[in-house]
């Protein structure tokens, strides 16, 4: 189980214990965990889907994922991933830092690439797949990762490098070239369905919402252990109470207290795998001042008690 890597919404969790930045999860949906609730960081993350059905929210929008789907997402870039309905599915999240690609001096073409790449504007093609020569090719990449990271030979890193080059030249050359990018307009993004989709430029978050979200998740992400009332939350992007209770729903899918009730359980989720804590002081580390209500809502969540989701994760 991988949940680890979502600790906290705005990541500092590095997910490699060297210099090289660079690490690949398998992760599975519901087995590992419900969802990936939204959340950002500085690094790269490529979502390789291996089997099954999901869906990957980047920034307001919603792509359904199949079996080798790759979804790329530049670093900064509010996203979740969730089932498709009640199927399972698992996939491959990678994560590495881009900055381990950028020379250092003297190649001020790679630096400009590289650089360009990381600010780049919204309309980024995140879902791979609808470019099919170029989805095959990063397929290729990926694969090949894999198989380095399988059996690790002398100057693995090398390699991975290397293929990681390559997957940046086929983006450059076959999607992000202007003559390529003409081709791929926006109207057939996958777009969300919901009430929240007038209120966004071109499908997308506008950037004062995406400011005012990654405000709300950092504050989750810091003091979730503790009480957060709606006026505490409210009072961190300036809305009032009840304008706060809409903003959120309306861009986040559900209201706020779910969505804390979702996020301690994920991280109750994962202590009962990494430690050998007490269900009390586990429900107390994660913000429920009362077990009953914590075991109540974890059994909803994952269908077990929070003892036997720790037996069943330990076998």
């Amino acid at each position: 189980m991988h949940i680890l890597e979502y600790e906290n919404y705005e990541e500092t969790k590095k997910h490699y214990d060297t210099d090289f930045s660079y690490n690949t999860y398998p992760c599975s949906i519901p087995l590992d965990f419900p969802c990936v609730p939204m959340h950002w960081h500085r690094e790269t993350e490529i979502i390789y889907v291996k089997s099954g059905r999901g869906m990957v929210n980047v920034d307001g929008i919603s792509y359904p994922v199949v079996k080798d789907s790759i979804v790329f997402i530049l670093p900064g870039r509010l996203h979740s991933i969730a089932q498709y309905e009640s199927e399972a599915f698992s996939y491959e999240n990678i994560i590495f830092d881009m900055q381990m690609l950028i020379p250092k001096e003297g190649d001020t073409m790679s630096f400009n690439f590289f650089h360009r790449l990381q600010n780049f504007p919204e309309d980024f093609p995140v879902l791979i797949d609808r470019v099919p020569k170029a989805h095959r090719a990063v397929q290729i990449c990926l694969d090949r990762i894999d198989d380095l990271r399988t059996t690790y030979p002398a100057g693995y890193y090398l390699g991975i490098k290397g293929w990681l080059y390559q997957l940046f030249f086929i983006l450059e050359s076959e999607i992000l070239a202007p003559d390529k990018m003409r081709e791929i307009t926006t109207c057939d993004l996958p777009q969300q369905k919901n009430s929240a989709v007038s209120s966004r430029k071109n499908g997308y978050f506008k950037e004062n919402t995406k400011e005012k979200l990654c405000l709300i998740t950092d504050y989750i992400a810091n003091y979730y252990p503790q009480k957060i009332s709606i006026e505490q939350i409210a009072a961190v992007c300036g809305f009032s109470s009840s304008h706060f209770m809409k903003f959120f729903k309306l861009y986040m899918g559900k209201p706020f207290i779910a969505y804390l009730n979702e996020y301690r359980l994920i991280r109750a989720a994962h202590l009962l795998c990494a430690s050998d804590d007490d269900i009390l002081a586990i429900s107390l580390e994660c913000g429920f001042e009362n077990v009953s209500y914590f075991n109540r809502l974890f059994l909803r969540e994952y269908h077990m008690t929070p003892s036997k989701f720790r037996q069943a994760r330990r076998n």
